[in-house]
């Protein structure tokens, strides 16, 4: 009887740790599995760490699209996950499409930087290095050969590619656009003219409260700016151009530092006839500008220079850099960061110029901080522009520094 009693302790005992591997995180397990990618749903098996039924851990996944005994799509993805999607490091390899994707995913989303190489057609061994805010591709994109060099580079806006809406864009005459608004409305359009003026003004985007925000707290309101630029064409029309100058990473617009009499060419999307700014003309939402007598910069031949830095921000976004300078003030703190100015001619052939340079909002760090007028050598990584000030009509901009090392 006592030997009956430990062998069915014994059974009970496999049981309960068979049953802990198969729910709570045991390795290498196969099951069949499901998951969304690009919005479709593949099929297949998943083998790797799983917690509780589902994918946790590390493992691969082989899915699939099946129709009429047809296989439509199949992709697969070795890397982490988390509840059952892919989270974490990984690499997902789309074989309908001859794309692989190496990066950061969240929720079965393309989410932070990431390797995209071409694994077939005319571009095969190709590769983009692109950011991703789930799964919505934003800022540059950079294209490199496969001996590991750049040989050019597309943005994005709002999730679209300015390529492409450079592709799209087309020219109307000025009476399509001032006797036919509603016609063209939202058209992707090319204009080329000379800047007359430029003008910046504040107005306020209010946004509601979400739905996990009580209902006695008020709406939020953000402060925003936007640039407004009144262009001429051959014909001596009259037109408007604006952008938002603070916008989100998604949104960013590709605009170097324009000054009355510039001749440009400008892409955007046209907006009808509006009275903004106190002007009653035809109106385009601008995209991407650039300068009609000067070549477009080269990704390959980049120097790294002031006013380039200022002109081209988001072709050096992330880029590192060095400088000797001089501290000249704090501007502002904010979250987690502190804001300080350095004058610095490091990239700007012997002619003083000035950062907003960015450092943890930390106390040890604060307390360390070298004093206004103290000559230093920071390393860091630019972060755009930074708006800081008004001149005029027209606020200023610097080159932003994220300071990872001060000297």
């Amino acid at each position: 009887m006592k030997k009956v009693i430990m062998l069915f302790a014994s059974c009970i005992l496999s049981m309960m740790i068979l049953s802990r591997n198969v729910w709570a995180g045991g390795e290498d397990q196969d099951i069949t599995w499901t998951i969304q990618w690009k919005g479709l749903s593949y099929t297949g098996n998943y083998s790797g760490d799983i917690a509780f039924g589902r994918p946790n851990g590390y493992g691969e996944f082989r899915g699939m699209i099946s129709k009429d005994y047809k296989t439509e799509g199949q992709i697969i993805y070795n890397g982490e996950w988390l509840d059952g999607r892919m989270q974490g490091e990984g690499i997902l390899t789309d074989k309908t499409a001859g794309i692989s994707y190496e990066g950061t995913f969240l929720e079965n989303q393309l989410n932070g930087r990431t390797k995209e190489i071409f694994l077939k057609g005319e571009e095969k061994d190709y590769y983009l290095i692109k950011r991703y805010s789930k799964d919505v591709p934003y800022e540059l994109s950079i294209k490199y050969n496969p001996q590991e060099k750049k040989t050019g580079y597309d943005c994005y806006f709002n999730g679209i590619s300015v390529g492409e809406i450079r592709a799209a864009a087309r020219t109307f005459s000025y009476d399509e656009l001032s006797y036919h608004p509603k016609e063209h409305t939202n058209q992707e359009i090319k204009l080329r003219g000379q800047v007359i003026s430029i003008y910046d003004e504040q107005f306020t985007e209010e946004k509601t409260s979400s739905s996990e925000t009580s209902a006695g707290d008020d709406e939020t309101e953000n402060i925003l700016y936007r640039r407004i630029i009144k262009v001429a064409d051959k014909d001596g029309n009259e037109y408007a151009l604006s952008y938002i100058l603070n916008q989100d990473k998604l949104n960013t617009v590709y605009v170097p530092v324009l000054k009355k009499g510039d001749d440009i060419i400008v892409y955007g999307y046209y907006s009808g006839i509006s009275d903004l700014g106190g002007y009653h003309l035809p109106f385009i939402d601008l995209v991407y500008a650039r300068w009609s007598k000067k070549d477009e910069p080269d990704i390959r031949k980049l120097n790294y220079s002031y006013k380039d830095f200022l002109n081209y921000p988001y072709l050096f976004k992330h880029k590192s850099i060095a400088l000797k300078g001089t501290v000249v003030g704090t501007c502002k703190a904010e979250g987690d960061w502190l804001y300080i100015f350095v004058d610095s001619d490091t990239h700007s052939k012997k002619q003083k110029s000035r950062y907003v340079c960015r450092v943890s909002n930390e106390e040890a760090v604060i307390d360390n901080l070298p004093k206004p007028g103290k000559r230093i050598h920071l390393r860091g990584s630019l972060q755009g522009l930074e708006m800081c000030g008004q001149k005029g009509e027209a606020l200023e901009f610097y080159p932003l520094l994220n300071v990872m090392l001060i000297l």
